[in-house]
């Protein structure tokens, strides 16, 4: 492999002077894990909400060894009015379709990783394991691109024409379920982990209950991907 040098031009250094500001409004800019903790929380239960709706039958067999009529499901599932579509949440909207999609990745993972030390253990030349690598974990992870195209079309044929539940409404009694259409309301009331909590009374568990209120509560610049004992809790029982 052919060495490479980065040479500086000394002949005009330059100075770059930068200002520094003392109060920078950091409260606008960046958010606090409580923050992210109150967004989870209601991803969550806007998620379980939707599920009582009984649409998340919609996505139950599209994922791993999906339907015969996967295409119309999904189609259906993206037409959805915009106070029933919950696109994006899939993986929260239905449990199989959840725990599938995490099993796929905990078997891809593990696919790669024991692949790599056995080739390794077979004195395989870095460039030759990468080739071979790639081509295990594009076939571990067929099932995900398979779906990524197929909800694609379904992004493309909802913006063509119009939203409409109606598609996923005869879909689903045909199915012996009659979904509720009532209008969702996107607040938090009897949200809980356990019988009884409501959403203020699961935040006083989590990283916003430090004795002061949240227009008194500084707010920190967040790491990228926080993580309270409180949230992992919360996410293991969702």
């Amino acid at each position: 492999m052919k060495k490479k040098n980065v040479r500086f031009d000394e002949a005009e250094p330059s100075v770059l002077l930068i200002e520094m500001i003392d109060e920078l409004p950091v409260r606008d800019i960046w958010f606090a894990p409580d923050d992210y903790f109150d967004m989870k929380a209601k991803t969550r239960y806007d998620a379980k909400e939707w599920r009582k709706k009984g649409f998340g039958l919609l996505l139950k067999e599209t994922f791993e060894n999906p339907a015969d009529d996967t295409q119309q499901l999904l189609n259906a599932f993206c037409r959805l009015d915009e106070f029933m579509s919950r696109r994006g949440m899939e993986r929260h909207l239905s449990r199989k379709h959840g725990e599938e999609r995490s099993d796929l990745k905990d078997r891809a993972r593990y696919c790669v990783l024991s692949n790599q030390r056995r080739m390794r253990r077979q004195g395989m030349k870095p460039a030759e394991l990468t080739d071979h690598l790639a081509l295990i974990y594009h076939d571990a992870t067929r099932p995900a691109k398979i779906f990524a195209r197929r909800i694609a079309r379904a992004d493309e044929v909802a913006a063509r024409g119009e939203c409409d539940n109606a598609q996923a409404i005869q879909i689903l009694e045909a199915m012996g379920v009659s979904p509720r259409t009532g209008r969702m309301e996107r607040r938090l009331s009897n949200l809980s982990i356990r019988s009884g909590s409501t959403y203020d009374s699961l935040r006083s568990w989590g990283p916003s209950s430090q004795g002061s209120s949240s227009s008194e509560r500084p707010k920190s610049r967040c790491p990228g991907s926080p993580a309270t004992t409180m949230e992992e809790c919360y996410a293991a029982m969702a």
